[in-house]
């Protein structure tokens, strides 16, 4: 924990002392004992991780109460489902659970030190007994989530073929049944779910199809259901109007077996277009595969016609938007980048240093949970493996792939943007999170800015900085993040920061909260296909698409992992506290506290991004909740 005299007095170290820099010097010579690079985690080979995870990076009583109130209803939900599947005796289980939901009602009252004769009171009297106490809630906590799991484990059900889409409905018991449940099959939504679903930052804007992706005029037209004359392929890709979205990154994915049965993966190029005088883009036509000699274009049909080719075409269009977003746009780009942050803070910075103190927050948590999900989620035998359609070992090496691929300064939101060609407003109107990022990324890099800039007076200044120079190496050397730029002005590092609050922060909001929505209704999106897509032989009706969804069995197992990890909101975004008891402010430097300053002029902004996606969410179709503000956590920590 960081002494109190430092976060009073921030300081660079070419300001301080001859004594100090020694004190800093051993400062952060202790932590690069503590964290510590490796490279040979088995699941995750060669990509940059933390060798262990410090007991200060490891949870506390409230993300332990969070969890736990989020896994408590999957639970309820497991066993009723179990109860109806078998009419088995869940009885046992379910005093079990009940006791467990009130153990944990009774810590999050007597943690809430606002309550008469709870916290507070006891902090004041002994603060030696609240850690005691706090620390026997801790290891309680931790056993229920272990208690949780092993009750989760007793009562897998057997796979069962679902007979109607009732069947999956059936399985929301406890559970609220997610609102896209009742609009998935719409090709609207199968389009909107490129610009406000779990992978909105893949689409991209082309001039003109890839040469592998030949539709017609004719077919354009027929998918766009305009009239003969009405736009052209041509015309769309001038006017910014044409939008693809290619999966050729998952060739490296052998799709593996599950239960004896054969797991289906593609890798398909889908177009979309926003007509002429037009707000949102329009799915126009698949290809489930990227050669067109083997796969055939599949053009969506006239309006109010049934084609079950057309379905089963995006039914392959979603589970590979699936795997590339679990695997790609969520562990690779947001957890596994942002843990080289979280070690190289440590690492880097001493404990003093105003970057220390503006980065430590926007790592809680992070060690911790890239950690079990190293261990477990993306291991053999885990929920990955299970749900996904590649081997475990194609599926770790894509992530791994893809990470260390990861460009920093080009997934820079701007810059990202602009490459992908979807920066125009004017030629896609509709884009709720460009929007919406664009507003978040902005009141980022305005209070990083005045950070910033109330310590580091010049470029020379940033230029003189030891420390920040050993952090720069420390990611680009040993933590292998590509592009990260060497930092010499005020300005460069203010971009700098603000790429990494946001990807730890924003964008993994963006990518991990619609798991909840989006993914937990599997006909919408899953992580493999059980039978052929359209492409191949045999009838192409309402059986065959059925036959390409996951059994009952599986599709409860993704409700249950992904409704935990879509499901835990913790510590939101502006609100700097230390991660120790009684949860205190973090900064207090008044240069940044002060009324009216930096850290003020920053929480009322974030007020008035979240009062601009309101109005933005009255006028869309759908409301896009993801980058509110008060929905965005601060840090990867679930």
């Amino acid at each position: 924990m960081n002494d109190r005299s430092g976060r009073e007095r921030p300081s660079l170290p070419q300001s301080d002392s001859p004594e100090d820099q020694e004190c800093r010097l051993r400062d952060v010579a202790a932590a690069r004992k503590t964290y510590t690079w490796t490279t040979q985690v088995p699941t995750l080979p060669g990509t940059p991780l933390a060798a262990a995870v410090p007991r200060e990076d490891k949870p506390d009583v409230p993300w332990l109460i969070a969890t736990a109130k989020v896994a408590i209803p999957v639970l309820e939900n497991v066993l009723e489902n179990k109860l109806a599947a078998e009419q088995a005796d869940v009885g046992g289980h379910r005093a079990r659970l009940g006791k467990i939901k009130a153990s944990v009602a009774q810590i999050e009252v007597f943690h809430d030190d606002q309550r008469p004769g709870g916290l507070k009171g006891l902090f004041e009297a002994a603060v030696g007994a609240v850690d005691s106490v706090l620390g026997t809630h801790g290891d309680t906590l931790n056993g229920h989530l272990d208690e949780l799991a092993a009750i989760l484990e007793a009562n897998t059900l057997g796979p069962r073929a679902a007979a109607d889409l009732d069947a999956y409905r059936d399985q929301f018991k406890k559970l609220p049944l997610p609102a896209v449940a009742d609009t998935f099959a719409d090709d609207e939504t199968f389009a909107r779910m490129r610009v406000a679903g779990p992978n909105a930052a893949m689409i991209e804007g082309v001039a003109v199809l890839p040469a592998k992706f030949p539709l017609t005029d004719a077919e354009y037209l027929a998918g766009m259901r305009l009239a003969a004359g009405a736009d052209s392929l041509a015309r769309a890709g001038a006017e910014g109007r044409l939008f693809v979205v290619d999966y050729a990154a998952l060739a490296s994915m052998v799709p593996g077996t599950s239960g004896g049965r054969q797991k289906y993966l593609s890798c398909p190029v889908a177009c979309f277009a926003v007509a002429p005088g037009g707000r949102s883009i329009q799915a126009v036509a698949i290809q489930c595969g990227q050669d067109p000699a083997a796969s055939p274009v599949h053009v969506r049909p006239a309006a109010g016609t049934k084609v079950w080719a057309w379905e089963m075409a995006k039914f392959v269009v979603q589970v590979a938007d699936g795997n590339y977003h679990e695997l790609f746009a969520h562990l690779a780009r947001t957890h596994l980048v942002q843990e080289v942050f979280a070690v190289a803070t440590h690492r880097a910075l001493a404990p003093s240093h105003p970057l220390y103190l503006l980065l430590i927050g926007h790592t809680e948590g992070t060690l911790f949970i890239n950690n079990s999900a190293a261990g477990g989620l993306i291991a053999a035998g885990g929920p990955i493996e299970k749900i996904f359609a590649g081997t475990i070992e194609t599926i770790q090496l894509a992530a791994v792939h893809d990470r260390l691929a990861f460009d920093f300064t080009a997934r820079m939101l701007p810059n990202d943007l602009n490459s992908r060609r979807v920066s125009d407003r004017a030629a896609l109107p509709d884009y709720p999170y460009r929007d919406d990022a664009l507003l978040v990324w902005g009141a980022l890099q305005r209070w990083i800015d005045a950070y910033v800039r109330t310590y580091y007076r010049t470029d020379d200044d940033v230029v003189g900085d030891t420390e920040l120079a050993a952090f720069g190496a420390e990611v680009r050397g040993l933590g292998k993040v590509k592009g990260f730029p060497v930092i010499e002005s005020i300005a460069g590092l203010v971009q700098a920061l603000t790429m990494i609050v946001f990807n730890g922060s924003a964008q993994h909001a963006a990518v991990n909260f619609p798991q909840q929505t989006d993914m937990t209704w599997v006909p919408n999106v899953t992580g493999s296909a059980w039978a052929p897509g359209p492409d191949a032989p045999g009838p192409k009706d309402e059986a065959a698409w059925l036959a390409m969804l996951p059994t009952t069995d599986l599709a409860l197992q993704q409700i249950n992992t992904l409704w935990v990890l879509g499901g835990v909101h913790f510590r939101k975004l502006g609100d700097y506290r230390c991660a120790e008891l009684p949860y205190g402010p973090w900064f207090l430097d008044p240069q940044i506290t002060r009324d009216g300053g930096p850290l003020e002029v920053f929480r009322n902004d974030l007020g008035e991004v979240r009062a601009q996606i309101e109005r933005n969410n009255r006028e869309r179709s759908v409301p896009y909740p993801f980058l509110s503000p008060e929905n965005i956590p601060e840090s990867i920590n679930i």
